[in-house]
């Protein structure tokens, strides 16, 4: 049966790309049919950032929530992907042609994916959300935020972009493939991993284009 969901993850393997200073993915067999278990299992180690993850507020504000208070309001149901022009980041100016609402799920398409990214090396002058447009969308309080690269700021204005997005409670889907995407509206599903204490978590994002 032919599906209309769209998999909107990107595929963790060991050449996985990862923000630079993370732990690097690795996955290997504590049993296994070839050492005569009964089963293959696997063991993994990873940074919950890896892959596409999501972001708690408690990743850049102290005290912040952890995955605990998750709801699947926050990343399932009605979302818009907005299709950025802006070669360089994200900024308030272009984003008020948008006309963003409170409780909105917002998916940005950037430049990033015009080829598939994460199969490339780290680029530093990835499209992100500037500062200023974080701010724009921390007074507005949109439910999420996602992203096609492997953060929302980058490794000049990241720690700022995160504050203001987080600080405002709003939760961040980073690392989408969105390269066969189109502007419009969509149904979102991101389900992440029950990691209860943390302040992020990987998971599987699904869309569905609506009228």
């Amino acid at each position: 049966m032919n599906s209309t969901w769209i998999d909107i993850s990107i595929p963790v393997t060991e050449a996985i790309l990862s923000w630079p200073s993370d732990p690097v993915y690795k996955q290997k067999k504590f049993a296994s049919f070839d050492s005569g278990k009964p089963c293959d299992a696997s063991e993994v180690s990873m940074s919950v950032h890896t892959g596409t993850h999501i972001d708690a507020p408690s990743h850049f504000i102290q005290n912040g929530k952890t995955m605990d208070s998750w709801t699947p309001e926050s990343t399932i149901g009605k979302c818009r992907v907005i299709e950025i022009e802006d070669s360089k980041e994200v900024t308030d100016s272009e984003l008020l042609k948008h006309a963003i609402q409170k409780g909105e799920r917002i998916l940005f398409r950037t430049k990033n994916s015009s080829s598939k990214w994460w199969e490339k090396s780290f680029n530093e002058n990835f499209i992100c959300i500037s500062p200023g447009a974080a701010a724009y969308l921390a007074k507005i309080k949109p439910l999420c935020i996602g992203v096609d690269y492997l953060s929302i700021g980058s490794p000049l204005t990241g720690v700022e972009a995160h504050q203001h997005l987080l600080g405002a409670e709003i939760w961040l889907i980073e690392s989408l493939n969105l390269c066969s995407i189109t502007a419009g509206n969509y149904e979102l599903i991101f389900m992440p991993v029950n990691l209860a204490s943390a302040e992020g978590a990987p998971g599987r994002a699904l869309i569905k284009k609506v009228d």
